[in-house]
């Protein structure tokens, strides 16, 4: 992204002696905006005041030619209310909007230069710190928009192409039995092996109470996750429980009778088979 400066700011740069300070505008896709600075005090700057408490350290800057994702990286200290280890692990900073600044704050009159504009990728934390990758605008352009042929399904179990109501699939429990935060087992749960493969488990109480997580497997009331939970799951804690689909055509002609909205191609070879000679 090309900066632009105004006269007063490129007038401050060329100075022997500058105060300059960074800016990150964080907007997260619940919405929330929070602003955060590598200053020693609190900048208000365009009706958002920035934080300085958050320990942020910023990798340095790197801007490629031609499409190549820019690379930045971003260090950082739990030290802020604003950033916790529970947010991080549920999530809820991944995909967040960021802008990068630069202003003088002694004169932010001088407007600011704009050094980044991009979308955090995984925000990994721990217990008393951080590290986020932002993606450039260039990331968009190298994310696929058309689709390929495939076997398997593309559309989403339940989406608008799958047309299936999720609602129609949804059991709710309690936990009677916890191994970890990714195996526990509800007694009550009678249903087949299988049943609940490629599912999806949201807690509705306990410490992962608005939390959900794929299923991997399950069989003899017991419940697998894919990821384990942010938090310990305790006996008690209640949940509903989805169905899930496993793309086969198969699965959608037997299991849900959804054939007319599969939307795969199971008949067409595959590249595999393209290539192979006569038997």
């Amino acid at each position: 992204m090309k900066a632009s400066v105004s006269l007063g700011m490129a007038a401050h740069l060329a100075q022997d002696v500058t105060t300059l300070a960074h800016l990150w505008k964080v907007i997260r896709q619940d919405g929330v905006v929070y602003g955060f600075t590598d200053h020693d005090e609190p900048i208000s700057y365009a009706g958002l005041t920035y934080q300085p408490s958050t320990g942020f350290i910023p990798s340095a800057v790197a801007t490629a030619n031609g499409l190549a994702v820019g690379d930045l990286s971003l260090e950082g200290v739990l030290s802020s209310s604003a950033i916790t280890a529970e947010d991080l692990l549920a999530g809820l900073w991944d995909g967040a909007q960021v802008w990068l600044y630069r202003v003088n704050y002694e004169n932010l009159g001088q407007g600011a230069i704009i050094l980044r504009r991009g979308w955090t990728g995984e925000v990994k934390g721990g217990q008393v710190g951080f590290v986020a990758e932002l993606r450039g605008m260039p990331q968009r352009l190298a994310q696929q928009i058309g689709q390929n042929y495939s076997p398997s399904c593309r559309a989403s179990f339940c989406d608008a192409r799958c047309t299936l109501t999720l609602n129609d699939y949804k059991v709710s429990g309690t936990i009677t039995g916890v191994t970890d935060r990714r195996v526990f087992t509800d007694s009550s749960r009678l249903e087949a092996a299988g049943t609940f493969n490629f599912g999806l488990i949201a807690f509705t109480s306990g410490d992962n109470v608005g939390l959900s997580v794929e299923v991997k497997s399950f069989q003899s009331a017991t419940i697998e996750c894919e990821l384990a939970l942010p938090f310990d799951v305790a006996i008690g804690d209640t949940y509903d429980l989805w169905k899930g689909c496993d793309k086969r055509f198969s699965t959608c002609r037997d299991t849900y009778n959804n054939v007319a909205n599969f939307r795969g191609e199971p008949y067409i070879p595959i590249s595999d088979a393209l290539v192979s000679g006569p038997k």
